[in-house]
């Protein structure tokens, strides 16, 4: 993951974020709606369509940032108001994000699948919770492995 600091190539990656993510919800709008369950249509409270939602969020893990609240406001909020015009408050875009949840996580795969393959890879290594304590000898994730 890179940092980007430089407010052109934030709006450059905005930009083809935002076209890459429209174009995936042209084809998985319409796959979407024949499994909903009561409305079909975005709420009308929502200012922002779920493309936006789904390119703030997708664009946060690329441009980076001391935590969302900061990004969407200093970032976001000041320097993105051509390519979010009529943004909502943080506080409501919060209230609003669970419904690109489904969505974003088929492009997030959709995005994985079509990657290139580098060989190169992050794992997270924070150890896993067991539930009692007496259970601990018996864990027997990755003993093989990690002798």
């Amino acid at each position: 993951m890179k940092t980007i600091n430089n407010d052109q190539d934030n709006v450059t990656l905005l930009t083809e974020l935002s076209v890459e993510v429209c174009e995936f919800m042209k084809t998985f709008r319409p796959v979407s709606e024949r499994y909903l369950i009561g409305e079909r249509r975005q709420r009308p409270f929502c200012r922002t369509d779920i493309c936006g939602i789904m390119t703030i969020l997708t664009a946060y893990q690329m441009i980076g940032g001391q935590n969302f609240r900061q990004y969407f406001r200093d970032i976001i909020l000041q320097f993105h108001r051509k390519e979010f015009p009529d943004p909502v408050s943080y506080q409501r875009f919060v209230g609003i994000a669970p419904i690109a949840a489904v969505p974003l996580s088929v492009f997030l795969k959709f995005r994985t699948e079509m990657s290139e393959k580098t060989g190169l890879y992050a794992i997270d290594s924070t150890p896993l919770c067991v539930c009692e304590n007496i259970r601990i000898p018996s864990h027997k994730v990755f003993r093989e492995p990690a002798q």
